[in-house]
């Protein structure tokens, strides 16, 4: 795809005319650029890349000027759920029943949406109850109009496989690491964890990370566990 200039080519597309290593690209996710809720992985040239950066923040807003009618634009994540079909295949403004043009935005926890709520950025979102919960202690305006799934056991602490009870995540000479995506509700999930353990936050190391960056840490090895949705790990 074109975008002011900027050529974006798919993961698994032909690479940039003239460039022959794959480091000499940029590979970084269509969601961390602003564009309309995308899995999908780009490679960009680097090429005039402080201009880039700064045309690429006016993305969203030629994504929403493409449609004439109310822009509705909802926050979303990238766990496997129903609802992820809808934007995939782009249901609701195929099959529209009224002069809206909808619009997702992954977010990396609840904890940003609710800001992006909050500041107008956004106009729904799908959220789970801890940063919900978060916003109504606070008075948020904010009003809840359905449930959309009950996790269950989609969200659980996951760790490196020697670690058999969480008891085992600490000890007088280590302390384990573990990653949560912030204010969600898999962070809701590790500190209960924790506190069913009869542990303390003391006994062990808990980092604030978005999804993607625990799958980074993860395979580098630099975590011994994270509590994240199941679709992540």
């Amino acid at each position: 795809a074109k975008f002011h200039g900027f050529e974006l080519r798919s993961e698994t597309g032909a690479a940039p005319q003239g460039v022959r290593r794959r480091d000499a690209v940029l590979r970084v996710a269509g969601s961390d650029l602003g564009l309309p809720h995308s899995s999908l992985h780009y490679q960009i040239k680097p090429t005039c890349y402080q201009t880039m950066l700064a045309r690429l923040a006016l993305l969203p807003a030629l994504a929403a000027a493409a449609c004439a009618g109310k822009q509705v634009r909802v926050g979303t994540f990238g766990d496997t759920n129903p609802e992820a079909l809808v934007v995939m295949s782009d249901w609701l403004n195929t099959n529209k029943v009224a002069n809206e043009c909808w619009t997702f935005y992954r977010q990396s926890s609840g904890f940003y949406s609710i800001q992006k709520l909050d500041s107008g950025d956004l106009d729904m979102a799908l959220l789970g109850s801890t940063p919900y919960a978060a916003s109504a202690a606070r008075r948020g305006a904010l009003k809840a109009v359905a449930m959309a799934h009950i996790k269950g056991s989609a969200e659980a602490l996951i760790t490196r496989e020697q670690y058999t009870e969480p008891k085992q995540l600490s000890s007088e000479t280590f302390k384990a690491t573990i990653a949560v995506p912030k204010t969600s509700t898999t962070h809701y999930v590790a500190l209960a964890v924790i506190a069913n353990a009869g542990m303390d936050l003391t006994e062990l190391d808990l980092v604030i990370m978005s999804p993607a960056d625990i799958v980074a840490a993860w395979d580098a090895g630099t975590i011994d566990g994270a509590c994240v949705w199941g679709s992540t790990m």
